[in-house]
């Protein structure tokens, strides 16, 4: 029998049909009839949802913004979001580093070396200018304080720097002059291999040099007492000239080779370095010890003084006091052992 397009089927020639397509397929009826309820109910809420949905509020003309889009664009807002919390937040560790480097430089900058240091380079020259102030040729007392001369005069002269010039260049040549054996000292036990110096034996010929330049200059008249009539600004002119050369061996011994380094002076500490010095005996060559040459120019300053005393009291009083013979011939008994 055949039917028409506009044919009515019956609910008994559906349910048929139903039963055949299920054997067919091999899928029960009740399954078949729960998946066509689930899809009228699908149906249903989308019905429903698409006729809350208001189109209302939406502009015309406009096009609409895809998911993607959309999407994209809120991944790139909390990507600027959580690079501006991660820089605000890396602020605070960045002061904590600034604070703690400071803390660490000041650590190790080594304030026990440094108020060390400071000391000499303060105590040193002002204990030698008050123990001449206090005692004067007038008094020996502490219970006075000195009065300090204003005058820069009083200080340093011309005359007596450049006597004091000539005086070191002297010393200088006669350590030059090859005179006298040469032995190795003892070794430096601040290296690991013990490095030995070289010295020439020739402290007899500065002594001898300088006694013979004083007496001539006494016998052709002249005023050799001025060592001891000008014996502050001598101190003086002497510290002058040994900040300076202090300065002078400071830069030398950035270009020291290595065993001629010292370990302890050279920290990165300018003070305690200039202090200590950051060369073990700054030489000029081989031979030429700086270091000894400034040891014995002190040793022959003290010959001078006491030379220009012995003499100025022998003028004034044409006699030699006891007392002050003793102490004389003590000092340049010291200077001559030494």
């Amino acid at each position: 029998m055949k039917t028409t397009p506009n044919a009515v089927v019956s609910p008994m020639t559906q349910t048929t049909l139903r039963h055949r397509s299920s054997l067919l397929s091999g899928t029960p009826l009740n399954s078949v009839s729960k998946r066509e309820s689930l899809f009228e109910g699908t149906a249903t809420l989308f019905e429903k949802q698409k006729g809350s949905i208001s189109f209302a509020d939406e502009p015309s003309g406009t096009l609409r913004m895809s998911a993607r889009i959309a999407s994209m664009q809120a991944s790139k807002e909390v990507e600027e979001a959580e690079k501006e919390k991660a820089a605000a937040a890396s602020q605070v560790p960045l002061l904590q580093a600034t604070r703690w480097t400071v803390l660490e430089r000041l650590k190790s900058f080594g304030w026990v070396p440094t108020i060390t240091a400071l000391l000499w380079l303060v105590l040193t020259p002002a204990m030698l200018i008050g123990l001449y102030l206090l005692c004067g040729k007038e008094r020996c007392s502490v219970s006075v304080l000195p009065t300090l001369p204003k005058a820069m005069r009083s200080y340093l002269h011309w005359k007596i720097g450049v006597g004091y010039g000539v005086f070191l260049l002297l010393q200088a040549l006669l350590q030059a002059i090859p005179v006298g054996r040469t032995v190795y000292g003892f070794p430096c036990k601040l290296f690991r291999h013990h490095v030995a110096y070289r010295y020439r034996l020739n402290g007899w010929l500065h002594l001898l040099g300088t006694v013979l330049v004083f007496a001539a200059l006494t016998h052709y008249g002249y005023p050799v007492t001025a060592a001891y009539r000008y014996c502050f600004q001598l101190l003086m002119t002497a510290l002058v000239v040994s900040a300076v050369l202090s300065l002078v061996f400071y830069v030398k011994g950035q270009f020291a080779s290595k065993n001629h380094r010292n370990p302890t002076g050279n920290t990165g500490n300018v003070v305690h370095d200039f202090v200590v010095g950051r060369e073990i005996n700054p030489r000029i060559g081989e031979m030429y010890d700086l270091s000894v040459l400034l040891f014995r120019t002190g040793l022959m300053s003290m010959v001078v003084l006491l030379g220009s005393m012995i003499w100025y009291e022998y003028v004034h009083t044409e006699r030699l006091n006891y007392n002050f013979a003793i102490s004389a011939f003590c000092g340049l008994f010291y200077i001559v052992v030494a």
